[in-house]
């Protein structure tokens, strides 16, 4: 190549490699700017689901459960088989219990009180069989509810109750069977448990009756608490009388005793809490006693008294309820959270909460690609979150709103991408 020609080929070169480099940089400063754009136009979010919550406002605290109790006693030895179940309430010479010399005897004497309760079941359906309107999708659903029920109380391990639920679940089923036209041979049951009942009968069953000397709930078991507080001045007791019966130990039982009756309708639950948190309670104030670690889920009371000494930092207070069932009789010491209050409500993070230019406390939520501020209604507040109260009018926060978390400089009708 001559060298004309090597300089031509050089300047062509040094022109493409000229070109090269300012596209290059053009390409690159779009890119830049480019991203720019979004990085202003793109404002990225996280939400956050508005779902219902319930709030307990609470105090963890022990309790000792105060009764009005009379022992039952007998000189009488035997076996023994209670005529009522704990917790039920019995009137005045009522009988409680009956006292067996022989065991036979008593194994009988149960058997002849279940075959009475199912003659009396199967008696009334017997009776209904005639007048019974069908609706079948009504009485699968009511069969499926009475099997919840049953399983819940399985579960909880409440004996009685599921033996209960055992028997409406069964009841249940044969008024559909009844209803739907399926043969059901009740007379033949009926017949059966008639003729084994008039068997039993037969046997000797000689017993001793046991009957309550006042009215009021019947315990067939006894602990040796009863006397450890005075129910008639329950509702005078101080810290230190409260902090007392939760040390003390169980007193000796007589032999003699075969179970007790509760005179008193209402019975109560004594315990210490901090002062500050009594601070929310009033007597009259209706709460909720939960016990995790016992069979009772959860007792209804109302404060009977609230009693502190001056500057004290703790205060006793009395509970008083007259709700009862076989688990509530067997109760006496118990860890419990006392409920002052319940909230429920619209839960929101605390991340989220805004103040629009009204001066007004609420949330971004997004619609779509659109920022839309709505208020709070707020019943409850920690330092992780809110509990707004539901509207079914008006521009406040909503059940499934998505509520915006983070974002930059927001306003209501602002497009985020």
């Amino acid at each position: 190549m001559r060298k004309g020609d090597r300089a031509a080929v050089s300047e062509n070169n040094k022109e493409l490699l000229k070109r090269g480099l300012i596209l290059f940089f053009s390409v690159l400063m779009l890119v830049y700017i480019v991203y720019q754009v979004y990085m202003i136009t793109h404002d990225p979010v996280d939400t956050e689901v508005v779902r219902t919550t319930t709030i307990n406002d609470s105090v963890d605290t022990e309790v000792f459960v105060v009764r009005s109790e009379e022992y039952i006693k007998t000189k009488k030895n035997g076996t023994i088989i209670s005529l009522v179940s704990d917790g039920s309430r019995v009137a005045q010479g009522e009988g409680v219990a009956a006292i067996f010399t022989d065991t036979e005897d008593a194994a009988n004497y149960a058997r002849l009180k279940n075959i009475e309760a199912e003659l009396k079941r199967y008696n009334r359906l017997n009776s209904q069989s005639s007048s019974y309107a069908v609706n079948v999708s009504t009485m699968n659903r009511t069969i499926a509810e009475e099997i919840i029920t049953m399983v819940e109380a399985i579960d909880d391990g409440d004996v009685a109750t599921a033996q209960e639920d055992i028997y409406n679940v069964r009841d249940k089923i044969i008024t559909r069977q009844i209803a739907t036209g399926e043969p059901v041979d009740l007379d033949a049951k009926i017949a059966s448990l008639n003729h084994e009942y008039q068997t039993l009968q037969q046997k000797s069953s000689k017993h001793n009756a046991l009957t309550a000397q006042h009215s009021g709930y019947y315990i067939s078991g006894s602990d040796g608490f009863e006397t450890t507080v005075d129910y008639s001045k329950v509702k005078d007791m101080t810290v230190k009388d409260v902090q007392k019966a939760l040390k003390a130990s169980a007193r000796k039982v007589p032999d003699s005793v075969i179970g007790k009756v509760c005179n008193d309708f209402d019975w109560y639950m004594i315990c210490v809490i901090p002062s500050n948190h009594a601070g929310d309670l009033v007597v009259g104030d209706s709460v909720s006693v939960n016990m995790p670690y016992s069979a009772v889920s959860s007792v209804p009371a109302k404060v009977a008294a609230i009693n502190n000494e001056q500057n004290e930092k703790k205060c006793a207070v009395i509970l008083c309820s007259n709700r009862m069932n076989s688990f509530i009789a067997a109760l006496r010491k118990e860890k419990a959270e006392l409920v002052i209050d319940s909230y429920t409500g619209l839960k929101v993070s605390v991340k989220a909460i805004r103040v629009n230019e009204k001066g007004e406390q609420g949330v971004f939520i997004k619609e779509g690609n659109i920022a839309r501020f709505k208020k709070l209604d707020t019943i409850f507040t920690n330092d992780k979150y809110v509990i707004s109260k539901p509207h079914e009018t008006g521009n406040y926060v909503s059940l499934y709103d998505n509520v915006i978390l983070g974002g930059k400089d927001l306003y209501d009708g602002k497009i985020i991408r």
